[in-house]
């Protein structure tokens, strides 16, 4: 099953004026296992690489957090948070840069996710507003 999403940015941070479409793709072992997220453009985050594949932070994949309940909103809440608060384990480490400008110049890391985040701003009249949208895609 595929659904296709819209990741808003967090309030008060820097991703706040973006919204990132992303597509959730879940196998049949779902709620046991999380699906897995692809930003469908390039994202500046030290746990998305270049094939643009969120990685999910391990205190995420804990059997305590995965439960019936973990429905499609609750995991768009999990990746805003995750925008936000990078992983910096060592095993969530996939844009190497990314990390390296977090973990030791914030203000430019920040910067480089305004960006982004402008460059994906909404241009209809629901900007600035908080949105979270999933819809199933077509023919799953």
């Amino acid at each position: 099953m595929v659904w296709n999403c819209v990741v808003s940015g967090m309030k008060s941070t820097p991703w706040e004026h973006g919204r990132f479409p992303v597509r959730l793709y879940y196998n049949n072992l779902y709620p046991g296992s999380l699906p897995l997220v692809r930003f469908e453009s390039n994202i500046f985050h030290p746990n998305i690489g270049p094939t643009r594949y969120l990685k999910i932070p391990s205190q995420v994949l804990e059997p305590t957090f995965l439960a019936p309940k973990m429905d499609v909103r609750m995991i768009l809440l999990a990746i805003q948070h995750i925008l936000v608060y990078p992983d910096q384990s060592l095993s969530a480490r996939v844009n190497k840069k990314a990390l390296y400008l977090y973990q030791t110049n914030r203000p430019h890391y920040n910067y480089r996710v305004a960006y982004v985040a402008n460059k994906h701003s909404a241009t209809s009249g629901d900007a600035g507003t908080h949105i979270i949208k999933a819809e199933r895609f077509a023919g799953t």
